[in-house]
């Protein structure tokens, strides 16, 4: 979780469950930023994830709509 102007709150719940895999359970953004910020912060979590050569398991509903819009982070999903 990460703190954006006057404390409120945005992150990207991750759980690791196995090596290199991590499940994406939640994706929050305070609603005043809007689903541009949520965006930004999904992309942002899932290139450094590639970085770093996880795959992931999207739970939430947010993330998993995310990666059906933009296909080349299809290759992520385990």
């Amino acid at each position: 979780m990460l703190t954006v102007a006057d404390s409120e709150a945005a992150g990207i719940a991750l759980e690791q469950v196995e090596p290199g895999v991590v499940k994406l359970p939640a994706a929050y953004v305070h609603p005043r930023f809007g689903s541009g910020m949520r965006s930004a912060l999904v992309k942002a979590t899932l290139d450094l994830l590639r970085d770093d050569g996880y795959r992931v398991i999207p739970v939430s509903p947010y993330v998993t709509s995310w990666i059906q819009d933009h296909p080349g982070y299809a290759d992520l999903v385990k």
